[in-house]
């Protein structure tokens, strides 16, 4: 720090972390935070440092993109020395974009409404992106209303990072309803719009991840190697754990994966994001059930199952019970028709198509009651995408089983 009063290493430690939060530093970022926060704490400065400070932290958070950081900056939040009007915002805001990392997107949308505008032209990006990642975790008509209120939005801010942003959010719509080769236009546009490494890595990210869904492996594997590589460089630890896992979902899909990364599986559970790491047990397990470890798939696949089931994601605990059942579980009836159910009424026909595989796997004798459902979802799929692994078998994979069960 360079200034030579508290007051001004407030205004220092905002500036110098708000350079490193657009950098994707986010560990010296959080470092300078912490430092000036102290600062302003020790010596009183006022409230309007702290709360400029706090409000540095919580756009620090969402750049992390961890539950952790996000309970971290709720923590200082509530150690505030006021209760002002403006760091209840803050502290609304930073509750919104927890809520929606974690896929409760009925609070998250409701709070987020309750909320309403924020001045701070960044701080509303983070409360129109927590909306966006909130619908797109619920149901379909909602995230199609959510996408077009934060389409307005960006027209009226028409600065780069907004478009970029924007065009992330709708390829990731485009990716909630099937539409993977438009995802990955959208997204390859998002990344021709990116102006620093964090808008950079969160766009060859979430590439790399469309570019797996629709089968385009080589690209895949080069966006998400240059996001890993670009997330070391600058020790962003949550866009380093995404390519990685999107490398092995990509190695799982065209039969790459050896035998199961334990390695990733340990990093992931200590990252503090709960649905990347639900996703790596889960691609995990499938290499070992593909591999015939059964012992292992299952241990990986009950993570799963917990952590998406703890945090309300209906979709993710259903496909995993279902596994879970594949793999020699035993269950009761009342289970299986459940499952039946939930899946027949599902938004996600792939999620849901797969389910009723996995539980015919299980449960043959089901086979005839789930067949005339399997078959609707997978109409609901385009021809192309219908011999394309996905998180753990195609289409015709799920529909093969449904017939041999009924032969």
């Amino acid at each position: 720090m360079a200034a030579a009063d508290a007051a001004g290493i407030a205004r220092e430690a905002r500036e110098g972390a708000l350079g490193l939060i657009r950098q994707g530093s986010v560990g010296r970022a959080r470092a300078i935070l912490m430092e000036g926060l102290a600062s302003v704490r020790a010596h009183a400065t006022g409230d309007a440092d702290e709360t400029l400070l706090l409000a540095a932290l919580v756009q620090l958070a969402a750049v992390e993109l961890t539950e952790r950081s996000l309970e971290l900056a709720l923590y200082e939040i509530g150690r505030a020395t006021t209760r002002s009007p403006a760091v209840a915002r803050l502290e609304s805001l930073a509750r919104v974009a927890l809520l929606a990392l974690r896929g409760d997107s009925d609070r998250a949308l409701a709070m987020a409404d309750v909320l309403g505008r924020v001045e701070d032209p960044e701080l509303e990006a983070l409360r129109q992106g927590a909306r966006a990642m909130a619908a797109r975790t619920g149901r379909l008509e909602r995230e199609e209303q959510v996408l077009r209120d934060v389409e307005v939005w960006a027209r009226d801010n028409d600065a780069p990072l907004v478009r970029c942003k924007l065009r992330q959010w709708q390829g990731w719509a485009a990716y909630t309803r099937g539409e993977y080769d438009e995802a990955v236009a959208l997204l390859e546009d998002a990344l021709e719009l990116a102006i620093d490494p964090r808008t950079r890595m969160a766009a060859l990210n979430s590439l790399a991840e469309a570019c797996v869904e629709a089968g385009h492996y080589d690209r895949a594997f080069a966006a998400a190697a240059e996001a890993r590589a670009l997330a070391a460089q600058y020790r962003h630890p949550f866009h380093e754990a995404w390519a990685e896992a999107v490398l092995r979902f990509a190695a799982y899909r065209t039969d790459r994966a050896d035998g199961v990364d334990e390695e990733l599986v340990k990093a992931a559970a200590e990252l503090g994001h709960t649905s990347l790491e639900a996703q790596v047990n889960l691609n995990e397990g499938a290499v070992a059930w593909r591999r015939g470890d059964i012992a292992t798939a299952q241990r990986l696949i009950r993570n799963a199952h917990r952590l998406w089931r703890d945090v309300g994601n209906l979709p993710g605990a259903l496909l995993t019970r279902a596994f879970l059942l594949a793999l020699g579980e035993e269950t009761d009836a009342a289970t299986v028709a459940r499952l039946h159910e939930h899946a027949r009424e599902s938004d996600k026909p792939g999620v849901a198509l797969q389910t009723l595989g996995l539980l015919v796997l299980g449960a043959p004798p089901h086979a005839a009651a789930v067949a005339d459902a399997a078959r609707r979802l997978a109409a609901r799929i385009p021809p192309r995408y219908r011999n394309i692994r996905r998180e753990v078998a195609s289409v015709a994979e799920c529909l093969r089983w449904i017939d041999e069960a009924m032969s």
